[in-house]
């Protein structure tokens, strides 16, 4: 919470959003932000909270991981039918505390191994595993910040592309980074410490609680603006169980405005959204776990609409890509649709005028053999 109240030094800010880190934590840390209302922060005008694939409650988010896999194609048809008859509703109990039925836990196991979660990234799911080790993460991180200093270089005359991942090795080269003597003494670390982005000695101290929903009772009652996002190639947090707690398995809030597509500034569809009574949930098409590092684009516009509004972020600009220009969006409809009129005329005419001449040739010569 300390985060939060060093907020307080901003208290120009008109509005302090809580954008959390999709993780288990970072959703336990937002759920408790309710309790503020009797310890206020200073000059902070609280009004809203997003929070990113976000892990609720055990049961729920623990029972929609079969139906990910099967709807993404991880699992069979055969085993995924084997799960539903042996497990029932007990079908996320290797993600909760507790024994499986036996019958169950054989079905899942073979499931799970099937799977192969080991051999690619289940945060997201399509993208590859790093497969570099420690000391060739070393080197790949010099050649890369060799090549983005040439393509900075080159960034007058080329514009990069905005949907870019940021690739399979990135925490590793993150690790690599933050290890670094040099980098530690520049963030001011008092001495050499092992980062790692993930330490289990950490959370394991924590006691952990099977479920958050009912934090979410007294946080809705307080008017905060609401987002719940989920990229949907996440299958460890994943949009199934999210949507199953927002509605009937969890808080049960009423829909105010169904489900329908959103765009980006880029015109292309960027995922799907409905609103309830209190919230708004929107998917991100295409993103993982963490949405910014796979689909920088969407995930700004929708930060951005969510902070200022729909109307207000209708009016930003976005940087343009290659991928834009090869898609059709950057071009105006109204004028390429009066220059294909025009240029269709000038092969027709010159046809035209080339039947008229072969007509009169041959109406000449008829002429003269006459």
């Amino acid at each position: 919470m300390k985060v939060f109240r060093n907020l307080a030094a901003f208290a120009a800010l008109a509005l302090a959003s809580v954008a959390a880190d999709a993780d288990r934590n970072a959703e336990h840390l937002v759920t408790n932000l309710p309790g503020l209302d009797v310890d206020p922060l200073a000059g902070v005008n609280l009004q809203g909270y997003a929070i990113g694939n976000p892990f609720t409650d055990s049961k729920i988010d623990g029972g929609a991981y079969m139906d990910y896999y099967y709807s993404h194609g991880l699992i069979s048809l055969e085993n995924y039918r084997e799960m539903q008859k042996q497990c029932g509703a007990d079908i996320g109990c290797v993600n909760i505390d507790g024994e499986c039925p036996e019958q169950c836990q054989a079905v899942l196991e073979e499931g799970i191994l099937a799977v192969q979660e080991d051999q690619f990234n289940p945060y997201f799911i399509y993208g590859d595993k790093c497969l570099l080790t420690n000391y060739q993460v070393d080197a790949m991180r010099k050649r890369s910040h060799k090549k983005a200093l040439k393509l900075q270089a080159l960034a007058g005359a080329t514009q990069l592309s905005q949907r870019l991942d940021i690739g399979p090795c990135a925490e590793s080269y993150t690790q690599s980074y933050l290890n670094q003597a040099a980098v530690q003494k520049a963030i001011h670390v008092s001495e050499h410490v092992a980062w790692t982005d993930c330490n289990d000695a950490v959370s394991n101290v924590f006691t952990r609680s099977n479920s958050s929903l009912p934090k979410y009772h007294n946080i809705l009652g307080k008017g905060l603006k609401a987002l719940i996002y989920s990229g949907d190639a996440d299958s460890v947090v994943n949009f199934i169980g999210t949507e199953r707690w927002i509605g009937e398995d969890g808080l049960k809030l009423h829909v105010t405005n169904k489900w329908r597509a959103w765009f980006g500034p880029d015109k292309q569809l960027a995922g799907y959204v409905q609103d309830y009574d209190g919230l708004t949930f929107k998917t991100i098409k295409g993103a993982g776990h963490m949405v910014p590092a796979v689909k920088p684009l969407h995930g700004l516009n929708m930060f951005e609409c969510f902070l200022y509004g729909d109307d207000e972020c209708a009016k930003f600009s976005y940087p343009n890509d290659d991928d834009e220009i090869e898609s059709g969006a950057l071009l105006d409809f109204s004028a390429t649709h009066a220059a294909s009129w025009a240029g269709m005329w000038v092969p027709v005419a010159a046809v035209c005028s080339a039947v008229a001449a072969v007509v009169a040739v041959g109406v000449k010569n008829s002429k003269k053999r006459a």
